[in-house]
């Protein structure tokens, strides 16, 4: 009597630095709009997004802000790419002011104090010649007081405005006046010797990164025209960033991408998440062509962080790192091109600003899918995850065990675990397969229909092979998709016959 062997219950994300035929740690070769392993399931379909905001004048977004809850209260704010600033709520907006020529901004504004009673939000202008813009919430969009330097980048660190890079001096980096974004002392800057490309303020020094390597700026007190202050800089990475828009704050630590690949530090240790999670090769892949076009931006929704790739507008890979498990996956149609945080008292908020349309979108419940039934995303993009196993190499022993073998086997049965469900539609779970571990190609064996309650069925195979690779590839939209595991039915055939 055959028995079906399990090929995989736990899927571990994806993994293709590895040989398709030697996959480690229970990963696949390719994850796509399925999130692995936290949301109740070994693979489940991830949640759409929605709208969270009205058509901001027609022109992507570029960046935004939060603000805080004293002065004029909590604003969403955004800047788009014809240099108009909004205030916008799911439902309404407001175009609070603009300015004119043919900069725009290279990273998120942010958001600091005026004086001890109201917050000011800073809007650095990529001209490198312009100070940035500023608005406090009840006078307007007017430049920056105090005259501040004309940078590219800022951040607030140790109740102080940061600003980075400026066309005359790329290399520098100003601090303003403690308290306030509106006071700056003509001394109060430090120098690198290469551009300033982000800023990344931490509890224990800042991140001053560079195109190929990161800096670390230590101290407490900047210099004035009075004192020398304490501050002391090292290069403590040998790593760059790509744009100041990947760069993401969690928990103590900084997030950000380079050519090389996705880093994390803690201040002190750096660590490779694409290497650690096996998609080197990949994010070389993806960059390989890269050209002024290219477009990056990153978020951190529930412990992953999202990071996006665009074109001309237009989406080119989307990379997902659970920062709790440890390993990659993708998604589709998540056109980012820049993301906001709001932290709040019962749930998390993410936007993405959305670089095809002048909208803003809500990542709310994108890893909550029992809280939403909608099949497509809000700009009418149905989501239909897939996913690509490793390539198997296996037969069953005599005690029983599956073991690596490249002898031929019979392949026989497909078996599917699974339960999906649509009120619209009839989607399917198409099944393929391929016989060389480095092919692209599948022959489809037939699909799984759509079930409201768990479901195991198998489809047949009927070939010969020293190995084998499947597809489970989703067709039309559902309210639910649940994957728990794939198993195969084969029998080993002499270790010596090749294969005729």
């Amino acid at each position: 009597m055959a028995f079906p062997t399990t090929l995989e219950t736990v899927f571990a994300g994806m993994r293709q630095d590895d040989p398709r035929d030697n996959i480690r740690n229970q990963a696949l070769w390719n994850c796509v709009d399925f999130v692995p392993q936290s949301l109740g399931a070994p693979l489940r379909k991830r949640a759409a997004w929605y709208y969270a905001s009205p058509d901001l004048g027609g022109s992507m977004i570029m960046g935004m802000c939060r603000t805080f809850y004293y002065g004029a209260g909590f604003k969403n704010v955004a800047v788009t790419l014809a240099r108009e600033i909004y205030e916008f709520t799911d439902t309404t907006s407001s175009l609070i002011g603009s300015w004119t020529g043919t900069d725009t901004i290279s990273q998120n504004p942010v958001v600091h104090r005026k004086d001890a009673d109201s917050w000011l939000v800073v809007i650095p202008r990529d001209s490198g010649v312009d100070p940035p813009m500023s608005w406090d919430g009840i006078t307007p969009v007017a430049t920056l007081a105090g005259s501040p330097p004309p940078a590219l980048f800022a951040d607030v660190w140790n109740d102080r405005t940061v600003l980075g890079n400026s066309l005359a001096n790329p290399g520098r980096v100003w601090f303003s006046a403690l308290g306030t974004a509106e006071v700056w002392p003509t001394e109060s800057w430090y120098d690198f010797s290469d551009p300033v490309v982000a800023l990344a303020a931490m509890r224990n020094a800042i991140l001053v990164f560079h195109f190929r390597s990161t800096s670390r700026l230590k101290g407490t007190t900047p210099a004035s025209p009075t004192t020398s202050g304490d501050l002391t800089a090292d290069a403590p990475f040998e790593v760059g960033c790509v744009n100041a828009h990947t760069v993401v704050k969690y928990n103590d630590t900084v997030i950000w991408a380079d050519l090389t690949g996705v880093y994390q530090t803690d201040g002190v240790a750096l660590k490779n998440l694409t290497a650690d999670g096996g998609i080197s090769s990949l994010w070389f892949t993806t960059l390989r062509d890269m050209d002024d076009t290219y477009r990056f931006a990153a978020g951190v929704v529930h412990d992953t962080y999202i990071i996006t790739i665009t074109s001309n507008g237009q989406l080119l890979d989307c990379f997902c790192y659970d920062l709790l498990r440890g390993f990659w996956y993708r998604m589709q149609n998540m056109p980012g091109f820049c993301f906001m945080r709001v932290p709040g008292r019962t749930a998390e908020k993410v936007y993405m600003g959305l670089s095809n349309e002048g909208r803003v979108a809500s990542l709310y419940l994108l890893f909550h899918p029992h809280e939403q039934a909608d099949e497509a995303d809000a700009n009418g993009v149905t989501i239909q995850p897939f996913f690509e196993t490793p390539f198997y190499r296996a037969r069953q022993s005599a005690s029983g065990r599956t073991q690596m073998s490249f002898s031929l086997q019979q392949w026989k049965w497909l078996f599917a675990n699974w339960d999906m469900h649509s009120h619209v539609g009839a989607p399917v779970l198409e099944a393929g397969y391929l016989l060389d571990p480095c092919g692209v190609n599948y022959t489809t064996i037939g699909s799984f229909e759509q079930s409201d309650v768990y479901k195991r069925a198998r489809r047949e195979l009927g070939f010969q092979s020293s190995g084998v690779a499947f597809r489970i590839k989703q067709i039309g939209g559902s309210s639910e998709t649940r994957f728990h595991a794939i198993e195969t039915e084969f029998q080993a055939l002499e270790e010596n016959r090749l294969k005729q």
